[in-house]
C-alpha cells in the first residue's frame, strides 16, 4: 500500500509539473493590448507589395484625420514578388484572414478573381455613381479599366499605368547619319524637321536580316550556302527551293553575319563576295584578335547563316572593343530594360489567347515572327550570351547606360522618365511608339505597344469591405492624387531633383499632372514634355496582357519559349508549340473542371483522431499486459512520455497530419481556394509530364519539365564526391600540428554560416562574365574565351556546383572529426611493415573513416534532391531551365500556379526515390564501411 502510495505521488509530481509549466508558458505569452477604448473605431488592413511610400502614408494620414472611425494599418505581402508569388495573399483569403484592401498587378487581380478570391466592385461603382468624388469608368483610360475586369465585373481600380515606347539617343542617331530629309512625309507633315534624328519606324529598319540559310564553314573564314533555311522568318517570305543568289538580296561588303550551331554564336563582317553562294568573313574586324579559334567551332558542321544589313539600326549603331572584342556599344538589346516578348507579339498583332479565351494560341504564325525576329536582333550582336554579358557589367543612375550612350535604343515604359529626370536631364532624347513590322505600318496600324500597371483589389473574405471601399475611393480620388504628387514634388525639391510624375489612369489627373508638373515646370526639359506628350497618346491604344485564368502560367510559359528560341535550344515553333500544350492544359482543367463529391475532411479528421486515440489505448493495453507477463511491479513508462509529450503532440498536429493530407491531396485536384475533389492517378500522371486528352483518348506528353528538372537534379549529384573530396582533402590539411590551425580553421569554416541570400548575391557578382572575379582572373591566367557560367546553359549548373565548394568549410568538421578518432598507433604500425603516405591513407584512413564518408554521402544525396535556393535567388531557372531543379518545379506547382494536388505527388515520387536511394546505399553500406567493434 505504501508502495502504490509513493507511485501514485511520482506520477503526480510529473503532472504537476507539467500544469506549472503550461500555466507559465499561458502567462508569458506575448498579448497586444488596445490602448485606450476603440471599440467605435473600424481597422482597415490595406497590403503594399513593398513598404508604403512616404506620399501613400501622407494620403492614408489625411484620410484618417478626415475620418476619425477608420484606423489604417499598413502591410506587406512579404514576398520576393507579389504577382508571380502571391502566397501569403492566397492563404489569407483562404483562411479567412487576408487584408480590407490590398495593392496589386490588375493582370494577376483578374486571374485570382476568377477562383474567387476579389470581391465584385461593380455593385460599389454603381452606387457611388451620383457621389462627385465617386469613381466612375469614363474617368479613366480604357486600356487599364478594362485589364481589371472580368467577364463583364470590374475587380481592379486601377491607380498607375505604365506603357512601353522606344527611346533614342538623339546625338548618336545624328552622328550615324540617322536624320530626318528634307522630302521625308515627317518632314513635310510638320512633325520634324530636316537634319533632325530619325527613329526606326519598322523592325526591318531596326534589323533588316538579308540571308537566313544553312551553309558551311571553311578554315579560312569561307562561307558557302546549300539552302534557305526551313525557319521561320520575318523578312525573309521566300519559296525554300528559291536559287541563292547573294547580290540579289542586296547583300554587300561590311554586313554583318552570324554563324549558329547549335547555341554558339559567331558575329563577323563580310570581308568578299566570292559567288553568289559564298563569301568570305573578315575574321579580324571587331572581334579579338584571336576569335578565329572560335570559328573553328563551325567548320566542318553544318550551321545557319544570317546576314543582317550594316546599315540597320541595330547593326550600325552597335561598336566592338577592337582590343578585347567586347561589346561596348549595343544599338538595340530587345529585353533590355522593361521590355519582353509579350511587347513584340503586341507590335506584331500576335494573340496568345483565343477571343473566346478557350484555347492558348501561343504558336500562331505571328508569334513565331515575333520570336523569330527577337531571335535575330540577339545574333546580330553577337548572340544572347554576349548581350547578357554587356547588360550584367551595366550600372544605373548617373552611370545608367542609356545616359551614358552605352544604350541607343532602348524599350521602356514611362517610369523611366523618372530616373532621367533624377540623373540625366540634360541627355539628348527622344520617344516614338515601337517599330512595328513594315506590313503592319502599311496596312495603317498603330506604333502602341503594351502596357500594365497596379491597382487596388478588395479581397472577397475582407472583414470591412464598406471601410475598404472608402479607402479606395479616398487614394483613387483627385484630392488624394494631388496630395501626394506635391508631397513628392517637395521631396524632390529637398533632394535637388526634378520633379516628374508617372502617368495615370485617371484622365482628369493625368490632365492635372501635365499642366502642374510637367508644361508648366520650368525646369523640365522639352525633351522630357515631348517624351511624356508621346506616352499619353500611345496610352488609349496601348495593349494589356490576356485576361485569362492562367495569366501567371502563360506568361511564364511564353517567356520560357522565348528564352529557348534565342538561345538556340529550339526554334520558335518548336518552343512555342510545346509551351501552348502546357497552357491549354492549365485551360482546359480551368474550364472543364473534374466532377464529384468534395473531400469528407471532418470526417477524415474524426477518422485520423479516433486512429491516434486507438493507436495510444492499444500502446497503453500493451504496456500494461507486458508489466503483468514480466511481473514488474513499477514500469514507469509514462513519466517518460508525459516529457515527450509536447513532441509526440506536435509530430501528431504539426507532422503527421499534414503527411497523410498531403497523400490524399496527391490524389485530388486541390487549389487551396476551392474544395478538393478526387481525381485518382491522373496528378502522378501530370508530372510525369503526361495528360489524357479525351479526344484522342490516350496520354499525351504535354510537360517536359518534370524530366528536365529531373535531369538538373541529377547532373547536381556529381556535387556530392567534389565535396566529400574537397571536405576531406582541407580537413587533413588543418588535422596537423602546424601554428595558427585555429585561425585557419575558423576561416575555412566561415563561408558555411555565411547567409545563403548574401552568398548567393557574392557569388552572383563573382560569376559576371564581364567585371565578374572569376573571369578577370582567367583572362589574367591567359584565358581568352572564359566561360558566360550564370548565362550559359551548358556552364550554369557547373556554376552552381563550383559555388557549393566554396561552403565546403562546413563539411570539413566533420571530417577532422573523424580523423581525430583514429589512433596514431595504427599509423606507426603502417610505417614500421614499410607503408608511404599513400598506402596509409588507403589502408588506413580510408577504411576507418568510411563511417564518415557514408553519412556525408548519404546526406550530400537528399541535399542535390532538395537544390531549391540557389536558383530561386540567382537565376529563376534560366537560363533556358537549365537550373529548373526539381524543388524548384514543385515550388513553381505549389505557390505559383496553385495545382497543390500535383505538387503533392511530385513530393511523394520525390520521397520514394530519395527512400530508395538511402535503402539502397544502406544495404550497400554493409559491404564496404567499417565500425569499431
Amino acid at each position: 500500500m505504501y508502495r502504490r502510495t509513493l507511485e501514485f505521488i511520482d506520477t503526480h509530481k510529473v503532472l504537476l509539473v507539467v500544469a506549472l509549466a503550461l500555466v507559465v508558458a499561458f502567462l508569458l505569452y506575448p498579448r497586444v493590448e488596445r490602448v485606450g477604448p476603440r471599440d467605435d473605431v473600424t481597422d482597415i488592413l490595406l497590403w503594399t507589395p513593398v513598404e508604403a511610400g512616404d506620399a501613400v502614408r501622407v494620403a492614408v494620414e489625411e484620410f484618417e484625420r478626415r475620418n476619425p472611425q477608420y484606423n489604417v494599418m499598413l502591410g506587406t505581402a512579404s514576398v520576393r514578388d507579389a504577382v508571380s508569388d502571391p502566397t501569403r495573399f492566397l492563404l489569407g483569403v483562404a483562411g479567412g484572414s487576408p487584408p480590407d484592401l490590398i495593392h496589386f498587378d490588375r493582370f494577376a487581380v483578374v486571374e485570382w478573381a476568377s477562383r474567387g478570391t476579389f470581391t465584385d466592385l461593380t455593385p460599389y461603382i454603381e452606387a457611388d455613381r451620383d457621389r462627385p468624388d465617386g469613381i466612375k469608368p469614363e474617368n479613366y483610360y480604357s486600356p487599364p479599366w478594362e485589364e481589371g475586369s472580368y467577364k463583364g465585373k470590374v475587380y481592379a481600380i486601377p491607380i498607375s499605368v505604365d506603357t512601353r515606347a522606344l527611346y533614342y539617343r538623339r546625338d548618336a542617331l545624328v552622328r550615324a547619319g540617322y536624320i530626318y530629309a528634307a522630302d521625308d512625309p515627317q518632314v513635310l507633315a510638320g512633325n520634324a524637321k530636316p537634319g533632325d534624328a530619325k527613329p526606326p519606324r519598322t523592325w526591318e529598319q531596326l534589323c533588316h536580316k538579308l540571308i537566313h540559310a544553312d551553309g558551311d564553314v571553311t578554315p579560312d573564314g569561307i562561307v558557302q550556302l546549300k539552302a534557305w533555311s526551313d525557319l521561320a522568318t520575318v523578312n525573309d517570305d521566300r519559296a525554300s527551293d528559291a536559287p541563292i543568289d547573294i547580290a540579289a538580296g542586296g547583300v554587300r561588303i561590311g554586313d554583318v553575319v552570324a554563324l549558329v550551331q547549335d547555341d554558339e554564336v559567331f558575329r563577323g563582317r563580310i570581308a568578299e563576295i566570292l559567288s553568289p553562294t559564298s563569301f568570305r568573313i573578315d575574321l579580324q574586324r571587331e572581334q579579338p584578335p584571336d576569335l578565329k579559334a572560335i570559328s573553328d567551332r563551325f567548320v566542318s558542321n553544318r550551321c545557319q547563316v544570317k546576314v543582317f544589313d550594316q546599315d540597320s539600326y541595330a547593326v550600325r549603331l552597335t561598336y566592338y572593343d577592337p582590343d578585347t572584342g567586347l561589346l561596348r556599344t549595343a544599338g538595340f538589346i530587345p529585353l533590355f530594360a522593361n521590355s519582353g516578348l509579350y511587347m513584340f507579339t503586341v507590335l506584331n498583332d500576335a494573340k496568345l489567347i483565343s477571343d473566346d479565351g478557350m484555347r492558348c494560341v501561343m504558336d500562331n504564325k505571328r508569334g513565331i515572327e515575333a520570336v523569330q525576329y527577337m531571335t535575330d536582333c540577339y545574333d546580330a550582336l553577337g548572340g544572347i550570351k554576349v548581350a547578357q554579358a554587356f547588360t550584367g557589367g551595366l550600372a544605373s543612375g548617373q552611370l545608367d547606360p542609356f545616359i551614358t550612350g552605352q544604350v541607343v535604343l532602348r524599350i521602356d515604359s514611362d517610369e523611366y522618365l523618372k530616373l532621367i529626370s533624377a540623373f540625366g536631364p540634360d541627355t539628348p532624347f527622344g520617344v516614338v511608339g515601337a517599330p512595328i513590322p513594315e506590313a503592319r505600318e502599311a496596312e495603317g496600324h498603330s506604333h502602341a505597344g503594351w502596357m500594365g500597371g497596379w491597382s487596388y483589389a478588395i479581397p472577397s473574405t475582407a472583414k470591412n469591405k464598406e471601410a475598404a471601399w472608402e479607402l479606395m475611393r479616398w487614394l483613387s480620388s483627385y484630392e488624394a492624387n494631388q496630395i501626394m504628387a506635391r508631397f513628392e514634388a517637395s521631396l524632390a525639391r529637398a533632394q535637388g531633383q526634378v520633379y516628374f510624375p508617372n502617368t495615370s489612369p485617371n484622365c482628369r489627373i493625368m490632365q492635372w499632372l501635365r499642366e502642374e508638373y510637367v508644361e508648366s515646370s520650368p525646369d523640365v526639359t522639352q525633351d522630357m514634355r515631348l517624351a511624356h506628350r508621346e506616352f499619353v497618346k500611345l496610352l488609349p491604344d496601348s495593349k494589356y496582357r490576356p485576361i485569362t485564368p492562367v495569366g501567371q502560367m502563360l506568361w511564364n510559359e511564353h517567356m520560357r519559349a522565348m528564352d529557348t528560341a534565342i538561345r538556340h535550344v529550339q526554334t520558335p515553333e518548336q518552343s512555342l508549340g510545346l509551351r501552348q500544350r502546357r497552357v491549354q492544359v492549365a485551360l482546359d482543367e480551368f474550364h472543364n473542371p473534374p466532377t464529384g463529391s468534395p473531400m469528407p475532411w471532418r470526417s477524415l479528421v474524426v477518422v485520423y483522431v479516433l486512429g491516434v486515440i486507438l493507436l495510444f489505448a492499444g500502446f497503453i493495453v500493451y504496456r500494461k499486459m507486458r508489466s503483468r507477463r514480466l511481473g514488474l511491479s513499477h514500469d514507469p513508462w509514462h513519466e517518460g512520455y508525459i516529457c515527450a509529450s509536447p513532441w509526440l503532440l506536435g509530430f501528431i498536429i504539426f507532422g503527421a497530419g499534414p503527411i497523410i493530407f498531403s497523400l490524399i491531396i496527391s490524389f485530388c485536384r486541390y487549389d487551396v481556394l476551392s474544395p478538393a475533389i478526387w481525381i485518382g492517378t491522373d496528378n502522378y500522371t501530370a508530372t510525369m509530364g503526361f495528360h489524357y486528352d479525351d479526344a484522342a483518348e490516350q496520354y499525351i506528353a504535354n510537360d517536359p519539365h518534370f524530366w528536365r528538372s529531373l535531369w538538373n537534379t541529377a547532373y547536381m549529384i556529381m556535387a556530392v564526391p567534389l565535396m566529400i573530396v574537397a571536405g576531406l582533402a582541407l580537413a587533413m590539411l588543418l588535422n596537423t600540428r602546424a601554428k595558427g590551425l585555429a585561425l585557419f580553421r575558423t576561416i575555412y569554416y566561415l563561408p558555411a554560416i555565411v547567409p545563403a541570400v548574401a552568398a548567393f548575391i557574392l557569388w552572383l557578382w563573382v560569376f559576371d562574365p564581364v567585371q565578374g572575379l572569376l573571369n578577370r582572373a582567367l583572362l589574367a591566367i591567359g584565358v581568352s574565351d572564359p566561360p558566360y557560367w550564370l548565362n550559359d546553359p551548358a556552364w550554369a549548373k557547373p556554376a552552381l556546383i563550383l559555388m557549393g565548394l566554396w561552403s565546403v568549410g562546413g563539411g570539413m568538421i566533420i571530417w577532422l572529426a573523424g580523423l581525430k578518432e583514429i589512433p596514431e598507433s595504427l599509423y606507426e604500425a603502417a610505417r614500421i611493415d614499410g607503408a608511404n603516405r599513400v598506402q596509409q591513407f588507403t589502408n588506413v584512413t580510408l577504411p576507418l573513416l568510411s563511417p564518415y564518408i557514408f553519412f556525408n554521402f548519404l546526406m550530400g544525396m537528399i541535399g542535390v534532391f532538395q537544390t531549391f535556393e540557389s536558383a530561386y535567388v540567382m537565376t529563376d531557372g534560366g537560363p533556358a531551365d537549365s537550373t529548373l531543379f526539381y524543388a524548384y518545379k514543385l515550388f513553381n506547382e505549389s505557390f505559383r500556379y496553385l495545382n497543390m494536388g500535383v505538387a503533392s505527388a511530385m513530393a511523394w515520387v520525390l520521397f520514394v526515390v530519395v527512400l530508395a536511394i538511402t535503402l539502397f546505399q544502406m544495404w550497400l553500406a554493409k559491404k564496404w564501411v567499417h565500425y569499431e567493434r
